[in-house]
């Protein structure tokens, strides 16, 4: 269940909260459980502390790996609203047969989007742009397309992007606390139930923000990066809001 074999979190007193809060979320069936916006909160308070072992390997070095694969992705996605697949696919190398089925194509996505996957990092974001290019690309055959819709261009490129960015702090989270999760857990069942309430948490509120974040939008075709640090430093503060430290 989960990725918990991956690595162990770090240390500190905010880790030790959050495996705590993890914990008890995880084996607590009553009113003094904590609530999974508190654990999400937790956690990302805890990812944001230089200490122990995150001090020496880079205190979040997920989120310029993030930051890079999410604006690769928000690219990925301009180039398929203005110029159409033949173009987005001539970018980043992947050729027309490779595109046919969504069997084929994610593959090849994944590679050129987050790397090949030998560090953590890496394995991270795979992991979340599986889930989110498999839901792309199950919604339709052609999600991207331009469409009469009088919505501004780019507004659903923004809740794309925000779904990524959710699933993977979601990812993160596993990696770092999926063994509270699962040791603390009454059965594999629960453990597994938790588990979708966190991630289910997390892109309800990528949501609710990508609701209220059209200006960050209107700058992913023009400006990605800038606007991708933009929409991830507002959803931690969103997600850390009324339960951060």
């Amino acid at each position: 269940m989960g990725t918990s074999s991956a690595r162990k979190a770090p240390v500190g007193k905010f880790w030790r909260r959050a495996k705590t809060l993890a914990s008890r979320y995880a084996s607590g069936q009553d009113a003094s459980t904590p609530r999974v916006e508190e654990v999400v909160a937790g956690y990302l308070t805890a990812l944001e502390q230089p200490s122990g072992e995150r001090e020496m390997t880079g205190g979040g070095a997920i989120m310029p790996a993030l930051v890079q694969t999410a604006t690769s992705l928000a690219h990925f996605y301009a180039l398929l609203v203005e110029q159409g697949w033949t173009v987005a696919l001539n970018h980043l190398g992947v050729d027309q047969a490779t595109a046919q089925t969504p069997g084929t194509l994610i593959p090849a996505l994944l590679d050129r989007l987050a790397g090949p996957g030998a560090r953590l990092e890496e394995a991270t974001l795979r992991s979340a742009l599986i889930d989110h290019l498999t839901a792309c690309l199950a919604t339709t055959a052609d999600p991207y397309t331009k469409t009469v819709d009088p919505e501004p261009r780019d507004l659903p490129m923004v809740n794309r992007v925000l779904n990524f960015l959710g699933l993977a702090l979601f990812q993160r989270f596993l990696s770092d606390l999926g063994e509270s999760l699962e040791f603390k857990a009454p059965s594999v069942t629960f453990g597994i139930k938790r588990q979708e309430e966190v991630k289910s948490y997390i892109l309800a509120q990528s949501c609710v923000l990508a609701k209220v974040s059209y200006r960050s939008s209107c700058t992913l075709s023009s400006q990605p990066a800038e606007a991708i640090e933009e929409l991830l430093t507002r959803l931690v503060d969103h997600l850390r809001g009324r339960h951060g430290d």
